[in-house]
């Protein structure tokens, strides 16, 4: 961890231990608060709905600028905690997590294993057919303060997995608006049945674009296919 710069491409195991760390130190500076507060029944409840929200999240860089927090200390102890028994007993349960989830082997801990994308149908938990339906897994690097955004929520569970990403990218030179360029997660067709489909979804997750084709000289030199809408009457 001491090497890393930061970057969160799918194939490095940095980031896949960070946000497992990440978890597993929020959990272990507040989580004995809660059940103070809520009893052993509905504590771990209770500190979920509150992680899930932009709170958690806010509070988690100011936590750790504090080493002087009272949250650091486990209020179910005798003893007095501080940041540094918080955070090291965090890091080997976050090894733990992974070593369970993923194996043995931390090499393997790639974190496009954990970090993924469906796009799932509006039918995607029918069985059977919302598989079919659903476009994905996609393992993916980026995260959700990268320029390439995609967020995903810190849980017990240990996934990553993405639940917002871009609807489209777009670039677009104005000096020269036919290089313009763009792509869409999946396709341009609804039509589960149709080569549009499904078919862009390998170009977007690899981060790649298709020509923006604005001329219509152009567009007929390069078509693949024609949809045409015709009056009943005409058919």
């Amino acid at each position: 961890m001491s090497d890393w710069d930061g970057s969160h491409s799918g194939d490095q195991v940095e980031p896949t231990l960070y946000y497992r760390w990440m978890y597993r130190t929020i959990e272990a500076a507040m989580a004995d608060e809660f059940k103070k507060a809520a009893g052993d029944s509905a504590a771990a409840e209770k500190f979920a709905t509150w992680h899930r929200t932009i709170v958690s999240e806010n509070s988690f860089p100011k936590l750790l600028a504090n080493p002087n927090s009272p949250w650091w200390d486990n209020v179910s102890t005798s003893e007095k905690e501080n940041a540094e028994d918080v955070v090291s007993e965090a890091f080997k349960l976050a090894w733990d997590d992974l070593r369970a989830n993923l194996g043995p082997d931390p090499m393997t801990w790639r974190y496009d294993r954990l970090h993924t994308v469906t796009h799932k149908h509006a039918m995607g938990d029918v069985p059977f057919l919302g598989d079919w339906l659903s476009v994905g897994p996609f393992g993916l690097g980026a995260a959700k303060d990268a320029l390439c955004k995609y967020e995903f929520k810190l849980k017990h569970a240990v996934d990553y997995s993405i639940f917002s990403g871009p609807s489209m990218r777009i670039g677009i030179d104005f000096a020269d608006v036919d290089g313009g360029e763009s792509i869409l997660p999946t396709g341009q067709s609804g039509n589960v049945f149709s080569a549009f489909y499904d078919n862009q979804a390998p170009l977007y997750h690899a981060g790649e674009f298709r020509k923006m084709r604005m001329d219509r000289a152009d567009i007929e030199a390069h078509s693949t296919a024609v949809a045409s809408i015709r009056p009943l009457s005409n058919r």
